[in-house]
């Protein structure tokens, strides 16, 4: 769907609005995720059925893909 929104996160709210399933995700147009990515989410929801959110650490990359940085997630949250 393609329509006017109020942004980044009412986007991803409308989508969440519309979707069904038990676990949910969303990537960001200038955002990637590496190979093996979905599948560890999942089993990370499987083995602990109490988590709410997953969250994984993330790379800055260049116009070519590169990485050029990272941006650890255990700066935001306790690691596991």
């Amino acid at each position: 769907m393609s329509e006017p929104d109020a942004g980044q996160t009412d986007a991803i709210n409308k989508g969440f609005a519309h979707a069904r399933g038990d676990i949910l995700a969303w990537l960001n147009s200038d955002d990637t995720w590496m190979p093996g990515t979905v599948t560890a989410a999942v089993q990370a929801f499987l083995a602990e059925p109490g988590y709410g959110l997953i969250y994984g650490d993330a790379n800055y990359i260049d116009e070519q893909d590169r990485v050029i940085g990272r941006f650890p997630a255990a700066q935001t949250t306790t690691a596991f």
